[in-house]
């Protein structure tokens, strides 16, 4: 039998279900949803919000997050005012 990816998240989320709260089931379909919705690598996001002049940082709110969260270079800018 062929596994297809979508089956086997299937599978696995209907593990998961079982397995874990609804906070932590919620962030796994959030990680596992998040390429399909970025516009950009995080790579990209990263050049373009440096190309914006800004220098990342220990004080700097962690980038990762924004990116995961899908705002744009600008939102994270406009965010550390």
């Amino acid at each position: 039998m062929k596994v297809t990816k979508s089956l086997l998240k299937q599978i696995i989320l209907e593990e998961l279900s079982s397995l874990e709260t609804g906070e932590q089931r919620r962030d796994f379909q959030k990680m596992t949803d998040a390429p399909a919705q970025q516009q950009m690598s995080f790579e990209e996001w990263v050049s373009a919000v440096s190309a914006l002049g800004h220098e990342f940082g220990e004080a700097s709110p962690n980038p990762y997050d924004a990116w995961f969260e899908g705002q744009s270079p600008e939102e994270y800018l406009r965010n550390l005012e």
